[in-house]
């Protein structure tokens, strides 16, 4: 205690120093001397209760960068971060984490060639993890800049090394990749070649993987006959080459890429498509996706598409920050994307710390479509997901060398045969072989559009698609598809537009039917005065699937109606209801699901602004309702203060009551032109079955320089 007296004691004195110094301005000769010289200062000091217990932490972080042009081409750029987490408990549980990281990079520019070389280094050190992590990484890279009438070439090579030493689960990853990328472009035709070696290296692990890759691609496009004609085509080819090796006994797993990230918070995940969501699968580990495991947001499926059904035996998901190990994950499967099947048991699932990611692993499965759902919550009231991936070990594929070729050809052809009427035709042919997973496939896919437009007014587009791909392997039978659509639009007014459109897909292997789908959609927004938008949508689908003893059917009706409205000049209103029926012959009860929304934005007066918004939720029996409500008010030109309410309760027997309540506010003081301080004040309260509440008081410091 008497050590976090002192600390807290130089805190308070060193904030105070700061304030003071902070308040002063520096002359015009000293600003001018470190023009080249930029940084930045953080400090933030909490005080938090939960329940009986008191945790106190501060929080510091430096960022300092300098740039400078040493010769008419050369420039030097060098920056320096430092940041420093302490948090005070009790004198046994007192934690510390500090992370630092200096880099620069050095460029050389001029008229035909540009040259940089990079450096980087990061230390993370945490005493609560017993965790030291210290990760290098350098690189040069040289591109030329010539005339475009030559072929430009570009190179580079990077090096990293990345050691955790964190208890029971050290790492040690080293990692070289050399890349060499040409591209020359000739009147209407460009041509493209990259070449990649890649080594990866665990040295703790005994694992070492090397990466070959040739991308080779011919473009070309012209326009003939007084440019009513269009051709362009393209030709690609990918040859990979990927080898591995191991000393332990358990060999590696092998990444099975997704093609299609797919996000959807659902109560009732056995029915019902989820919606596209591509970052989920962009490769950036540390970016969040918006999707909260934490405090209250239960069901989040989360899954990906492989585009055909592969075979999976783990799924990693990436957390932006250490999460609960303890919660709880199931495991889904579909071929398409509507009707799912859960993995009956053997699911389990880890949390890697320093990885910071949740290992999930179930009986090997193959499937095209696969989601994990969480059933618990995390106690943190956000963790965000940043990524997903699926996995398959080695030794069930069997080892050996991953040799991947893949060819793909594209040409479309496009007429304006009439000032009324265009043509347009295009087609796709392609060959796939994996050596290691054994699969061959050839896909080929011809479509063609008729689209009549007399005028501003009226316009409608037909299409006729037909797709094969055939697998040369017993892994997949053949699948074929076959898609009709057709859509009329119609502007009578400058304030009213309206569409029809209607689509038939059928897909079926070996000539027998897999799926039969009809949709149909009618929209419709209008200005009906000036101020007030409105939109209302109505759909209907209906889905075929044949099974071993009848026709799965299932029917959605969806409807939909926004307002938009701005009585004042200053108070903007939007609206929404949505309501979706779902009907089925066959497993599945009906169903609906309904949800309100109005959300509100006014500015009282130039310095007072006020926002705010109600969501309701119902679905078969399960109801939810979310208030947000926040206020920003500049009461002079250095002071201002914001508050932020959240309410949100879910009531029903698809899935656990609860209630949450969340309040933040904070009071900001511009000191300066470049320094700015501030204290905030938040409390949170979670009921589900337990009661947990938490408050937390903030103050803080921003400078720059």
């Amino acid at each position: 205690m008497k050590h976090f007296q002192k600390t807290w004691g130089l805190v308070h004195r060193t904030f105070l120093i700061l304030i003071m110094f902070a308040g002063t301005t520096l002359s015009p000769p000293e600003a001018t001397a470190f023009n080249n010289l930029h940084g930045s200062a953080r400090f933030l000091g909490m005080d938090t209760e939960v329940d009986t217990s008191r945790l106190r932490s501060l929080d510091q972080q430096y960022m300092m960068n300098y740039s400078r042009s040493l010769l008419p081409y050369i420039s030097v750029h060098l920056s320096l971060t430092y940041h420093d987490i302490q948090t005070f408990q009790t004198a046994e549980a007192n934690g510390w984490q500090g992370e630092l990281m200096p880099s620069g990079n050095l460029n050389w520019v001029n008229p035909f060639f540009n040259l940089g070389v990079h450096a980087r280094y990061r230390q993370i050190r945490d005493r609560a993890t017993v965790n030291n992590t210290i990760s290098r990484s350098a690189g040069i890279y040289f591109k030329t800049t010539f005339n475009r009438r030559i072929p430009q070439s570009t190179v580079s090579y990077d090096w990293s090394h990345s050691a955790i030493n964190a208890g029971l689960l050290p790492s040690d990853n080293e990692e070289r990749r050399f890349q060499y990328a040409a591209n020359y472009s000739y009147k209407h035709a460009n041509s493209y070649y990259t070449y990649t070696n890649q080594r990866f290296d665990n040295l703790s692990g005994g694992i070492s993987q090397n990466l070959e890759q040739h991308i080779f691609r011919l473009d070309y496009s012209n326009n003939l006959i007084k440019n009513r004609l269009l051709f362009a085509g393209n030709y690609m080819f990918n040859y990979t080459h990927r080898r591995q090796e191991s000393s332990q006994a358990v060999m590696p797993f092998i990444q099975i890429p997704a093609v299609i990230g797919l996000y959807q918070q659902d109560a009732s995940p056995t029915l019902g498509p989820l919606d596209t969501l591509a970052t989920l699968i962009d490769g950036n580990v540390e970016q969040s996706t918006g999707i909260n495991l934490g405090g209250t947001f239960l069901h989040q499926n989360i899954g990906f598409d492989l585009s055909l059904a592969r075979t999976l035996s783990v799924i990693y998901l990436y957390t932006d920050r250490t999460a609960d190990p303890s919660l709880a994950w199931s495991v889904y499967t579909s071929g398409d994307n509507l009707a799912w099947t859960i993995q009956a048991g053997g699911v389990l699932s880890t949390f890697n710390g320093p990885l910071h990611r949740y290992e999930i692993s179930f009986p090997t499965t193959t499937a095209r479509y696969f989601k994990v759902i969480n059933t618990t919550t995390d106690e943190q009231p956000e963790v965000y997901v940043t990524e997903i991936q699926g996995y398959i070990s080695d030794q069930i594929l069997g080892l050996g060398p991953d040799l991947t070729r893949n060819h793909r050809v594209n040409a479309s052809l496009s007429y304006q045969a009439h000032s009324y009427w265009r043509l347009s035709t295009d087609a796709v042919f392609g060959s796939q072989v994996e050596d290691l997973s054994g699969q061959q496939r050839r896909d080929a896919n011809v479509s063609g559009t008729v689209s009549f437009r007399p005028n501003d007014k009226f316009s409608s587009v037909g299409r006729y698609q037909r797709g094969l791909t055939d697998y040369r392997t017993g892994l997949v039978t053949s699948l074929e598809t076959e898609l009709y659509s057709l859509i009329f639009l119609l502007n009578p007014l400058k304030t009213l537009e309206t569409s029809l459109s209607g689509s038939r897909l059928r897909s079926w292997q070996n000539q027998d039917q897999t799926q039969l789908t009809h949709s149909a959609l009618f929209h419709l927004s209008a200005v009906l005065i000036p101020g007030l938008n409105i939109l209302t949508e109505t759909g209907f689908s209906r889905s075929e699937r044949p099974t071993t003893s009848s026709t799965l059917v299932t029917d959605s009706w969806t409807y939909r109606l926004s307002a938009d409205a701005t009585p004042y000049q200053n108070l903007n209103l939007i609206s929404t209801v949505t309501r979706r029926v779902y009907m089925s012959n066959y497993l599945y009860p009906d169903g609906h699901r309904d949800e309100a929304d109005l959300r509100f934005n006014y500015r009282m007066t130039p310095a007072l602004f006020l926002r705010g918004g109600i969501t309701y939720g119902q679905e078969e029996g399960n109801e939810s309702l979310t208030q947000d409500y926040s206020v920003g008010w500049d009461l002079t030109r250095k002071i201002s203060t914001s508050a932020n309410l959240r309410f949100q309760t879910n009531t029903g027997s698809l899935g656990s009551n609860y209630s949450t309540r969340i309040l933040n506010m904070q009071l900001s003081y511009l000191i300066s032109d470049r320094v700015s301080s501030f204290a905030g004040y938040s409390h949170n309260k979670i009921t589900n079955g337990l009661t947990e509440e938490n408050s937390s008081y903030q103050v803080g410091l921003n400078a720059s320089f």
